[in-house]
């Protein structure tokens, strides 16, 4: 006993809105389209005038004590921080080698210029 219709494959997207679905798609990406050029050339709104009160209510700048600074040992997590000869040899360029820690030993002396490039094969 099967309480929902049976309705035929044809009947579930009428064949006119199937076929005009390229053209719909070609209208909504040129609208996209003219909506985002038109947002490139706005101006952004200006800014809103200070008062001679809110200037000298405001805050001077400084120094977050959170803000991380070069001379720390670790980072906000507590983590030490890498050093430079970890953070230049750690790499994936597998053209040289699958272990990460290997590929500044063995690229140390690839040739990086001159560079040439030969197309070749079956092309025009």
């Amino acid at each position: 006993m099967n309480k929902h219709p049976q309705i035929p494959w044809y009947e579930i997207t009428p064949e006119k809105v199937y076929l005009n679905r390229r053209q719909w798609m070609v209208g909504a990406g040129a609208a996209l389209s003219v909506a985002a050029l038109a947002a490139c050339g706005m101006e952004p709104p200006p800014a809103p005038a200070a008062s001679a009160s809110a200037a000298e209510a405001a805050p001077t700048a400084t120094p977050d004590s959170r803000a991380p600074t070069a001379g720390a040992a670790a980072d906000e997590l507590g983590d030490p921080l890498n050093t430079f000869e970890q953070i230049t040899n750690y790499n994936n360029y597998y053209e040289f080698s699958t272990d990460k820690q290997a590929v500044a030993q063995v690229a140390k002396n690839f040739p990086l210029a001159p560079w040439t490039v030969t197309i070749g094969g079956l092309v025009d």
